[in-house]
């Protein structure tokens, strides 16, 4: 519409104010009770940003928006939208969806949303890039839907690369089905609470270490916090090619990073984090199967190949 397209140009959003969500209405002691049980305190820093409205003074913008929006083409992402009155068509909603027959490789990456929406990200690479082709969002559709969904889009696409949100529910379940189907190799499993191999162990000599059953001992990082700084490395080397999508751009530029004890904490301030959560997997899945490739573990070699960080 004329008034969505004015909402959604970027050079508008200067324009856009944030406001605390007990100005509406329908805002009564329920609904604070609810918010205050959903984040689990007043003081937690998503019950600031996304009740209160507050700026996030203990963070910093994680992205340079600039280098984010270098990588943006003049075309728009092609977007479909499944749901539970349309869902037995999607077949001929998705078919559109095509492998693209310039691309070496496809890979999905998805947020699993057990009671709300399901974020599907497809990326087509060719050579060392990255294009951004297609996404679907699938509301209020869990097991056992999901899994003959996912079984086509995988098989329609000839998919290499998988990766899902399992870190709960419909999520895992899902996880659980395709694993089997079509193998580790190509499918991961993404759990933002749980840690990724970022690097191999090397003593002060740099040589690699070996635990005493020859195997490579390895670093390790939360999935949340390595998805987010691989996709930040895809962006400012201009590695993904990305059509213009709205929803992307304003979680994307709206990332702030915290600085805890653990760590840096990455969170969204935008109240829709789904489509975060999608490129975050996807992050993890390129590390995991392109860029962190650990060689045989049982030989005594330089312990990997691909780019480290």
């Amino acid at each position: 519409s004329p008034a969505g397209r004015i909402f959604n140009n970027i050079s508008n959003k200067k324009f856009i104010v944030n406001l605390p969500k007990y100005v509406l209405p329908t805002w009564d002691d329920k609904e604070e009770e609810e918010a205050i049980e959903r984040y689990g305190d007043v003081d937690d820093i998503s019950y600031k940003i996304y009740i209160l409205a507050q700026p996030v003074e203990e963070g910093m913008s994680a992205f340079d928006e600039s280098r984010i929006r270098a990588c943006y083409t003049s075309k728009h992402i092609k977007h479909f939208e499944i749901n539970k009155d349309n869902y037995e068509n999607y077949s001929l909603i998705i078919s559109p969806v095509i492998r693209p027959k310039n691309c070496d490789s496809i890979w999905i990456a998805a947020d699993i949303g057990t009671s709300s929406q399901t974020k599907i990200l497809i990326f087509s690479k060719n050579e060392d890039i990255f294009y951004y082709i297609y996404k679907i969002t699938l509301f209020n559709i869990i097991n056992p839907q999901l899994e003959p969904f996912f079984d086509y889009l995988i098989e329609k696409l000839n998919a290499e690369f998988i990766s899902v949100d399992a870190g709960d529910g419909d999520g895992r379940n899902l996880y659980w089905h395709l694993e089997p189907r079509y193998s580790k190799e190509h499918v991961f499993a993404y759990d933002g609470a749980k840690n990724i191999a970022i690097n191999v162990k090397k003593n002060e000599l740099g040589q690699c270490i070996y635990t005493k059953d020859g195997k490579l001992e390895f670093e390790y990082e939360k999935m949340s916090v390595w998805g987010a700084e691989v996709v930040k490395k895809l962006f400012y080397e201009s590695k993904i090619s990305m059509p213009i999508d709205m929803e992307a751009d304003i979680q994307l530029t709206s990332v702030v990073a915290i600085p805890r004890t653990s760590g840096i904490v990455y969170t969204v301030t935008s109240d829709n984090d789904h489509w975060w959560n999608a490129i975050k997997a996807f992050g993890c899945l390129v590390w995991d199967k392109y860029l962190f490739i650990p060689k045989d573990s049982t030989s005594k070699d330089e312990g990997y190949k691909g780019i480290i960080f």
